[in-house]
C-alpha cells in the first residue's frame, strides 16, 4: 500500500500536476499511508513568512499556533527536525541527540506529538511539513523521521520543480523582451537613415 501511493506521488510529480495538488496530495499521503492524524505543508511567501500552503484532514484548518510559528521559525533556522510533546507539555527535538540543543518559548500541550520537518532543496528551506500525531500515539523516533523523509524529499522535489519552471518561464519572456528590443531598434535605425541621407544632401 505504501509503495503504491509513493508512486502516485511519483507520478504527479513527473505528470502535469499543479504544485498545489502535488502538496496536497503529500499531505494526504502522510495520513493515510504513514498514518498520521494530520498534515500541513507550509511555504515561504514574499516576506520570507512560512504560511500553509495546504492541510489534511480539512478539519485540522490551517491555523497554527504561536509556539508553532516559533518552532517552524527554529526548523527552517537549524535545517533540522523539531517535535512538541503534549504529555508534559514541553517542547523535545529529535536533533538533541545529536547534540544540538534547543530552547523555543515555552506554550501549552498540542492534543498530539507534533513533528516538524523542514523541506530542504540544495540552495534553501523551500517549506515545511507539520506532522500532527504519530501512529498508534507516542512520542515521534529516528525512524518515523526517516519514513517521513520520503515525504520531505517529494515536497523538495516539486518545490524546486516550480521553481526552475518560474525562472525559465521568466527567462523565455526577457529572451522575447529583448527580441522585441533589438527589433525595434533595427526599425527605427532604418526609418532614421532616409531622412538623414536627405539632410545630408542638402547640407
Amino acid at each position: 500500500h505504501r509503495a503504491t501511493k509513493l508512486a502516485e506521488l511519483n507520478a504527479a510529480l513527473i505528470g502535469d500536476a499543479t504544485l498545489s495538488a502535488i502538496l496536497a496530495r503529500i499531505a494526504e499521503s502522510v495520513v493515510t499511508v504513514y498514518g498520521a492524524a494530520g498534515c500541513r505543508v507550509l511555504t515561504p511567501d514574499s516576506t520570507g513568512t512560512f504560511r500553509v500552503e495546504t492541510w489534511y484532514p480539512e478539519r485540522i484548518g490551517a491555523e497554527i499556533d504561536r509556539t508553532s510559528e516559533s518552532l517552524i521559525a527554529w526548523a527552517v533556522e537549524h535545517r533540522q527536525p523539531i517535535g512538541r510533546s503534549q504529555r508534559n507539555r514541553r517542547v523535545i527535538d529529535l536533533a538533541r541527540v545529536r547534540g544540538a540543543p534547543v530552547n523555543p518559548r515555552p506554550g501549552p500541550g498540542p492534543a498530539s506529538d507534533v513533528l516538524y520537518l523542514p523541506i530542504l532543496t540544495p540552495d534553501r528551506v523551500a517549506g515545511v511539513l507539520e506532522v500532527i500525531g504519530r501512529p498508534g500515539a507516542g512520542a515521534f523516533h529516528a525512524e518515523d523521521e526517516r519514513l517521513l523523509t520520503t515525504f520531505v524529499d517529494q515536497a523538495a522535489l516539486a518545490l524546486e520543480r516550480t521553481r526552475l519552471s518560474q525562472e525559465a518561464a521568466q527567462a523565455a519572456v526577457l529572451a522575447r523582451s529583448d527580441e522585441l528590443k533589438s527589433a525595434l531598434l533595427a526599425a527605427v535605425s532604418h526609418d532614421l537613415r532616409t531622412p538623414l541621407a536627405s539632410i545630408k544632401a542638402a547640407s
